[in-house]
């Protein structure tokens, strides 16, 4: 039974990613995580302090906690990786908890990565924005405060680091695949200053 069940989590969710480092780096400091549990998806982007190895290193470290924190609360999930980041430079991590039973979805962000929800497929989709913390997850970590939003079938989540421009999602229509449309994003607004990531997940489950 929660094999069956978690098949069905995972057909719940279309994601992809498109991430490039930073010139002159072969290491990405820039991570992305979506991982299923029965009812519940986790979904997160995380950005380590700079560029290159050490970085990567933190960036690494979040995403083993947040593969294990699946049925975690958001701001849960964020203090398991403070405390597992301490000794590493730091990170900026932006994270979604998606409930398949009562389609909401509850997300937090720390840091620089920026998060936007596309309401449907409609040509001119309404955009919601996360709320950013200020803070360093792992060494500065601000009072926590999570907000939850209901969600439907062909509503569009996207993380984006600090390596793409702020601006990516304002004339931003979601059609085609999620890989289409990180690779669309990362394509027309990478800066070139630093790592860039985008995650991209469409949400399909029915009422």
């Amino acid at each position: 039974m929660r094999a069956q069940t978690l098949t069905n989590a995972t057909a719940a969710l279309e994601w992809d990613v498109a991430a490039v480092p930073i010139a002159g780096e072969e290491m990405l400091g820039d991570r992305a995580v979506v991982a299923f549990a029965d009812e519940q998806v986790l979904a997160a982007a995380v950005d380590g302090l700079g560029h290159g190895t050490e970085a990567a290193a933190a960036a690494n470290v979040a995403a083993r906690v947040l593969k294990q924190s699946v049925e975690q609360e958001p701001a849960e999930v964020t203090l398991a990786c403070h405390r597992a980041l301490t000794h590493t430079r730091g990170a900026a991590l932006s994270l979604a908890s998606i409930d398949l039973r009562q389609h909401t979805m509850t997300w937090l962000g720390v840091g620089n990565v920026e998060g936007r929800l596309l309401r449907g497929a409609q040509a001119s989709p309404v955009t919601e924005s996360l709320l950013l913390h200020a803070g360093i997850v792992g060494h500065r970590l601000p009072p926590l405060s999570a907000q939850c939003v209901r969600i439907a079938r062909g509503d569009v989540l996207i993380f984006a680091t600090d390596g793409i421009r702020r601006d990516f999602a304002d004339l931003l229509v979601p059609s085609g695949s999620c890989r289409q449309i990180a690779e669309r994003i990362l394509e027309q607004h990478a800066l070139g200053s630093d790592d860039a990531l985008v995650l991209v997940a469409r949400y399909l489950a029915r009422r």
